[in-house]
C-alpha cells in the first residue's frame, strides 16, 4: 500500500503530549515498528492509511487531522468550556480528554436538530437568578426551579434537568467510547455553555450517588460565576458533593457524622438486629474515610473486616448474598433523606 508522506507529526507529538503518552508507548498502543515511528516523527517516511486510521481512532480524531500542515491551534480546536474544565481538574486522562470532546460534538449534533423544531419547542436553558448571599434561599429557588416532586431517583432528576434546556448523558459502565474508567475518580463532570450546558455522569451501581453527581454538577452550572460554593455555606467538613448537591435538594450540609448519626434512626427501624449491627459498622467507615466506602465494589471488604476474614460467618449472621447486597444499597437512602 502507499505510504502517505504529508503527516504532520507536530500533530501526532501534541496528541502524545495531550494524552501523557510518548510517540514509542503510541506505537506500541496501535501496532507500528518503533522504527517505524521514529522516521515518521522525523518527518523521513510516511505511513499507510491503516496505521494513520489507527492513531487517529486512538485519539478519538479523524485521520485528517493530521494532515494538516499547520500546528494544533488549541484556542480553536477546543472550547473555553474545555480548557475551564481541564484547568480545574487537572488529573483528566487522554481519554477522559477524548470523552469531553466527543460530548461537546454530540451537543452540536443535538442543537443542529433542534434546528428543525419550531423555537417554542425547543427547550430553553433560562436559569433563575439566585440570590449571592443566602445558599438556602438559592437552593429552594433552584428546587423550585427544577419542579422536583417530593420523592425523586436519577431517572427523574435527569428529565427535570433535561426539561430546562441542559444535556445530561450518563457513560458506560463496563466498555465503549462512552466510558470513564472504573478507577477513575471523576464521577462526573459539567460543561458551561449560555444555550446547551451539558453534565456527564459516571454510571455507578448506587443511584444515590448517581443523582448525587448529577445535582453536584448541577449546581456548579448554576452558581458557575459565584465564589465557591463550600466556603459561602460554611461547611469544610462536609462531602464534597452533598454541599453541592445542597443547592438542588435544599438540604442542610451536614459532617459525615451527622449525618450517619441520622441516618441509624433509619436504619434502625428498617432492618434487623444483625443488619444493624453490621450497617453500624460500615457507617464508621463512611465517616472516617468518605463516601466511597459505600461503593458496592467495597462490600466484600467490609464483609471480610468485619467477619474476620470468614465469608461464612457473615453469610450466617446476615442471610444470603442478595439479602445483604440489598441491605447495603438500601441503607443508603437513609444517608440523604
Amino acid at each position: 500500500m502507499e505510504r502517505i508522506q504529508s503527516i504532520n507529526p507536530q500533530r501526532i507529538e501534541w496528541c502524545c503530549t495531550d494524552h501523557g503518552i510518548t510517540p514509542s508507548m503510541l506505537a506500541a498502543e496501535v501496532g507500528i515498528k518503533p522504527e517505524r515511528m521514529d522516521k515518521l516523527m522525523a518527518g523521513e517516511d510516511g505511513i499507510v492509511f491503516n496505521q494513520l486510521d489507527s492513531i487517529a481512532k486512538y485519539f478519538g480524531r479523524g485521520a485528517l487531522f493530521f494532515l494538516e500542515p499547520t500546528p494544533v491551534d488549541e484556542a480553536r480546536l477546543r472550547t473555553t468550556a474545555f480548557r475551564t474544565l481541564a484547568n480545574q481538574k487537572p488529573e483528566l486522562s487522554g481519554k477522559l480528554k477524548t470523552l469531553i470532546e466527543r460530548t461537546e460534538r454530540q451537543r452540536e449534533i443535538y442543537l443542529s436538530l433542534l434546528e428543525d423544531l419550531d423555537p417554542s419547542q425547543r427547550p430553553t436553558f433560562a436559569p433563575p437568578a439566585l440570590p449571592t448571599n443566602n445558599a438556602r434561599d438559592a437552593a429552594k429557588l433552584a428546587r423550585t426551579w427544577l419542579g422536583l416532586g417530593e420523592e425523586n431517583n436519577f431517572d427523574d432528576y435527569r428529565a427535570a434537568v433535561e426539561a430546562k434546556g441542559i444535556l445530561v448523558f450518563r457513560s458506560n459502565g463496563y466498555t465503549g467510547k462512552w466510558q470513564i474508567a472504573k478507577e477513575n475518580p471523576i464521577l462526573g463532570f459539567a460543561l458551561y455553555d449560555e444555550t446547551c450546558p451539558v453534565i456527564v455522569v459516571k454510571k455507578q451501581a448506587s443511584n444515590t450517588q448517581q443523582s448525587f453527581t448529577l445535582m453536584h454538577e448541577l449546581g456548579h452550572l448554576l452558581l458557575h460565576k459565584m465564589l465557591e460554593m463550600q466556603r459561602i455555606i460554611e461547611a469544610p467538613n462536609s462531602d464534597l458533593f452533598d454541599v453541592l448537591a445542597y443547592v438542588a435538594y435544599a438540604l442542610e450540609p451536614l459532617t459525615r457524622k451527622s449525618r450517619a448519626d441520622r441516618a441509624m434512626a433509619g436504619v434502625s427501624a428498617h432492618f434487623n438486629a444483625k443488619h444493624q449491627v453490621f450497617l453500624d459498622f460500615v457507617l464508621a467507615h463512611y465517616v472516617e474515610l468518605g463516601v466511597d466506602e459505600l461503593d458496592v465494589e467495597n462490600l466484600s471488604g467490609l464483609l471480610a473486616l468485619k467477619y474476620q476474614g470468614s465469608m461464612k460467618d457473615a453469610l450466617d449472621d446476615l442471610g444470603a448474598p442478595q439479602e445483604i447486597n440489598r441491605s447495603f444499597s438500601g441503607f443508603q437512602k437513609h444517608l440523604y433523606a
